[in-house]
């Protein structure tokens, strides 16, 4: 399999990647709901409680006992999404600084989207190193704005490198994909973007595929 082919598909499984992210972290956002409401349905009972003992009263135990472990269980899933959201985003950036560095070395663009890589990276390293700052609050709070102002910065530049794929391989879908990955300060056009670059990679390791084949 030629050094070619393989870019073209560490892009398109980096692309893929970076879409299950999103799906993850919406899973979390949900549980996170569930959880408060959750706790918000245990205090409501209690109030009842308070107004009429006896049967009632079992009811509140059982609740109150039950739901911190149930709590403490869905606390423990949020964060194994979220670590494995961690280990996806690193995998798909290692994927696509591969891929655009190899296509850049054959003059097929990628230059700025390995760039736009190592800025999300950094990005998302500062971020982190924000959130642990815990006893810091101004300090946690100036590093993740940093860190996600080069993140989003870095998703543009990742945007602009697969549009520079798509124009290298004349494939519009792939430059459409790049355009809409680029407007960063919008996920949902972003997200979309990925949609379609992931298209349109397919298409060009298909016809990448099919010259290699005739040659």
């Amino acid at each position: 399999m030629s050094s070619e082919l393989n870019a073209i598909r560490d892009l398109k499984t980096g692309v893929l990647l970076l879409l299950l992210v999103p799906l993850l972290l919406f899973i979390v956002f949900v549980t996170a709901l569930g959880v408060s409401a959750s706790i918000g349905a245990v205090g409501s009972v209690t109030v009842v409680n308070n107004m009429a003992p006896g049967l009632i009263q079992h009811r509140v135990v059982y609740y109150t006992l039950g739901h911190p472990l149930a709590a403490l269980a869905v606390l423990l899933a949020m964060v194994v999404l979220l670590a494995v959201s961690l280990v996806l985003v690193l995998v798909s950036l290692s994927r696509l600084s591969r891929g655009f560095a190899a296509l850049s070395a054959m003059g097929k663009g990628g230059y700025v989207g390995r760039t736009g890589v190592l800025l999300v990276l950094v990005g998302i390293l500062i971020a982190v190193v924000g959130v642990a700052a815990v006893a810091l609050p101004l300090v946690g709070a100036i590093l993740m704005g940093l860190g996600a102002i080069l993140a989003v910065v870095g998703f543009i530049l990742v945007g602009v490198g697969l549009f520079e794929v798509g124009s290298a391989y004349r494939s519009g879908t792939t430059e459409v994909g790049g355009i809409l990955t680029a407007i960063a300060v919008i996920p949902l056009i972003s997200f979309v973007g990925l949609i379609v670059s992931y298209v349109g990679l397919g298409e060009v390791e298909r016809q990448v595929s099919s010259q290699q084949a005739q040659g």
